[in-house]
């Protein structure tokens, strides 16, 4: 049904979804293997899907998501549509923006949530927090890099203050993947 009112044949909608997620199915891709779809794109994924079909579970904190949260560029152009539009209007944005994401987006809302049911709380935040860790990662793994290129005797102060910032990133991404695991074991 969604893709009719978006516009797209309902096919393009299932072989993008089986694209996206690398899943074998049906269509002209699935006589190769499917790939292997990094941890931080299946999070961001089903972070956009519970924004998609259960906006409730999402709407107090959506707005205090930064876009960098999401690595994906095609999920960053999803999510900038999502936390500016409201559930309503989403189809009719997402054809203004493209093809490419109104397919993206028309395979987000039927595509099922990994937790397999319908999604509740605990299961959103502990998705938003593993999404959390992702960005997390991220900025751990770029301040790394920087220190490697920094010689500790001549750029002394740069050196300390990085490794100062890698520590409080460490135990920022410790702290969240606790929590994330406590929200986990409960869903």
């Amino acid at each position: 049904m969604l893709a009719d009112a978006v516009g797209v044949k309902t096919n393009e909608v299932l072989i993008e979804m089986e694209r996206m997620t690398g899943a074998p199915g049906t269509g002209p891709s699935a006589e190769r293997a499917p790939a292997r779809v990094p941890p931080h794109q299946k999070v961001e994924r089903e972070a956009l899907k519970l924004m998609i079909q259960a906006p409730q579970l999402c709407e107090p904190g959506i707005t205090e998501i930064a876009l960098e949260r999401f690595a994906t560029p095609a999920y960053q152009k999803v999510f900038d549509l999502v936390r500016v539009t409201p559930a309503a209007g989403l189809v009719s944005r997402a054809q203004e923006r493209g093809e490419s994401i109104q397919k993206l987006v028309a395979g987000l809302s039927v595509e099922p949530l990994a937790s397999g049911g319908d999604p509740t709380a605990d299961y959103a935040h502990h998705v938003f927090l593993r999404l959390e860790e992702f960005e997390l990662s991220r900025k751990i793994d770029a301040a790394r890099k920087e220190l490697e290129r920094l010689n500790p005797l001549k750029a002394q102060d740069e050196y300390d203050r990085l490794f100062e910032q890698l520590v409080a990133l460490e135990g920022a991404r410790r702290r969240i993947r606790v929590a994330a695991e406590a929200v986990g074991s409960s869903t």
